[in-house]
């Protein structure tokens, strides 16, 4: 039998929430990209003395701003606005938990995401530039930085640090992991491999956890420079959605290789259930990378831990990381 018309109003009313879902991202990525939660991070401002620092017009700053407010993103004392709730939280300069560049690195994906249809038709990502600028770039390694912060521990958790003294961390960004897995075993050392212009990123973040004395860098491309060791535990975080099947299990071998005998390797990433469509979080990101890369997607567990299986190495255990994410971790045996 048909639903009632009730049912039938809470439905309309669930799917105008998901096709609508775009204007409270929408407000979020404006105030970003205008600098609103930056300008607000020390003080509270009128809309007319915010429209003046921001260079934006008052009629359209009040505005954005109200919508802010009814968010519980602001808070609106008479005439003056200030950061409230998460983004008093997560998006005031200098908090611990900063969460500011890793949405400014979705700001730009954003403007990607809008071609949605035009990349599924030909298969083709939009054009961009070959290289990011360096405040794109900036965006993005300590947005990564942003992200890592909140599953870093949960990856100390994860492993067995017994006989870990010798860490790699592959195309390793900011170095946030490593850094976590140092600050917990104080007899290791680990190496952050990555572009020349990302390590500068992670020096100055390593000089901050005060471990500069036991960080090592390799500056190259992961797909064509050594990687040394051998290596006890080499992490693979946040990677293998860039790429295809074959560059990823290139990945693979190289890092195996690396591996002392009894080594790890870590996998982490936004891995799918066997059907490839849950959780959605994994599938959607999976979108992400279609408008963002030539040939990445999110993978599912059964994938990844074949790769592993055709280099000889032993799974050892696979767990969830919030929602979306996932850590495989693997032995070499001989």
């Amino acid at each position: 039998m048909p639903g009632t018309h009730g049912d039938q109003q809470t439905r309309r009313t669930q799917l105008s929430d998901l096709s609508n879902g775009y204007r409270a991202s929408a407000t979020i990525f404006s105030a970003i990209e205008l600098g609103v939660f930056k300008a607000l991070s020390n003080e509270s401002k009128s809309a007319d003395d915010l429209a003046a620092d921001l260079d934006c017009s008052p009629r359209g700053l009040r505005i954005l701003l109200d919508a802010l407010t009814g968010l519980d993103l602001l808070l609106l004392d008479d005439v003056r606005y200030s950061l409230h709730g998460l983004a008093d939280e997560f998006l005031c300069l200098g908090k611990h938990g900063y969460m500011g560049d890793i949405l400014e690195h979705n700001v730009a994906m954003m403007k990607k995401w809008v071609h949605m249809a035009e990349v599924v038709r030909t298969d083709k990502p939009i054009q961009r530039e070959k290289v990011r600028s360096p405040q794109e770039l900036r965006s993005f390694i300590l947005g990564m930085q942003n992200i890592a912060a909140g599953s870093a521990q949960q990856m100390v958790e994860f492993l067995d640090l017994t006989n870990i003294g010798r860490i790699l961390d592959l195309a390793g960004g900011p170095g946030t992991y490593l850094h976590t897995l140092l600050h917990h075993l104080p007899a290791a050392r680990g190496t952050v491999l990555d572009f020349p212009n990302v390590i500068d990123i992670a020096l100055e973040q390593t000089e901050k956890e005060g471990l500069t004395d036991r960080v090592d860098f390799i500056r190259g491309d992961m797909f064509e420079v050594e990687y040394g060791g051998p290596w006890d535990l080499v992490i693979i975080s946040n990677i293998i959605h860039s790429f295809d099947d074959s560059a990823n299990r290139y990945l693979f071998s190289k890092a195996a290789s690396s591996l002392d005998i009894g080594g790890f390797l870590l996998v982490k990433d936004f891995f799918l259930n066997e059907n490839r469509t849950s959780p959605s979080d994994a599938s959607l990101f999976s979108l992400n990378m279609l408008v963002a890369t030539d040939s990445g997607r999110s993978y599912s567990w059964q994938e990844c831990e074949l790769w592993l299986a055709e280099l000889g190495l032993k799974l050892i255990r696979r767990g969830r990381v919030g929602i979306s994410s996932g850590m495989i971790l693997a032995q070499k045996s001989e």
